[in-house]
């Protein structure tokens, strides 16, 4: 499932994205890996969601790893070169949509038992992480500083409400 996934996003990059331009994406792309890999690293002892092995991937991390190369270039690609100039409401109704295929993605996923949840984590936190989530990756595509910073504060929300510990940490 985790590489028909990929397959998808990168056909539907591959058929609608704007490749002359892909440099323009390429920091917002790395941004977006950033934060995978720094929340990864944040709850290596306390998980709130996980990959689970399969027979492709044999943990968490080469899960993340496949992710941040093949879905997060084909999403950052497609979804900065699309989004809609002008209207707010034609911008939030395309987060909306952003945040509904990857809710639904991890919903899949978790269906047929590929991610799991831990630490009172749910769809619905996940659904919340995808709003601010999409909403961050086009503030950084024109102001990554302030995007830094919401990502922080974001963060720092998480690791209070989720209850982290200094010693909960790697």
């Amino acid at each position: 499932m985790r590489i028909l996934f990929a397959a998808a996003f990168i056909l539907a990059a591959w058929r609608w994205s704007d490749w002359k331009n892909w440099k323009d994406y390429y920091s917002t792309y790395l941004f977006l890996t950033a934060l995978s890999f720094i929340s990864d690293f944040l709850m290596y002892n306390h998980s709130l969601w996980f990959y689970c092995p399969s027979p492709n991937f044999p943990n968490h991390t080469a899960v993340a790893l496949f992710y941040a190369f093949t879905i997060y270039p084909a999403t950052v690609l497609l979804y900065l070169s699309c989004y809609p100039v002008g209207s707010y409401s034609r911008q939030a109704l395309y987060i909306a949509l952003w945040v509904c295929i990857y809710s639904l993605m991890e919903a899949a996923s978790l269906v047929v038992g590929i991610g799991s949840y831990d630490n009172d984590w749910t769809l619905w936190w996940s659904v919340l992480v995808n709003v601010i989530l999409f909403a961050v990756i086009r503030v950084h595509f024109s102001n990554p500083l302030l995007a830094w910073l919401l990502g922080a504060l974001f963060s720092i929300f998480i690791l209070v409400v989720f209850d982290f510990r200094i010693t909960d940490f790697k």
